[in-house]
């Protein structure tokens, strides 16, 4: 339960940062969501190491990249 809660939180914090930069897009919204989703999931699929979570991030931002492109945004 208390992975929902932190995944909860990142993308929270994430759509927080949308309405911080004052762009009131639907997609751009939506997409800051799905990356507050993600950096939930690889900050908890990872240990609190740095050396264990840096192939993660690298993915991770990867797919980050992808959604802001399928999205409209460009990184």
């Amino acid at each position: 339960m208390s992975k929902i809660y932190a995944i909860s939180i990142s993308a929270l914090l994430f759509a927080l940062s949308h309405f911080i930069n004052s762009n009131i897009d639907a997609g751009s919204f939506i997409s800051s969501i799905l990356i507050g989703v993600i950096c939930g999931y690889c900050y908890l699929s990872t240990g609190s190491s740095l050396s264990a979570m840096l192939p993660h991030l690298t993915n991770n931002i990867i797919w980050i990249g992808y959604i802001l492109i399928l999205c409209g945004q460009r990184p």
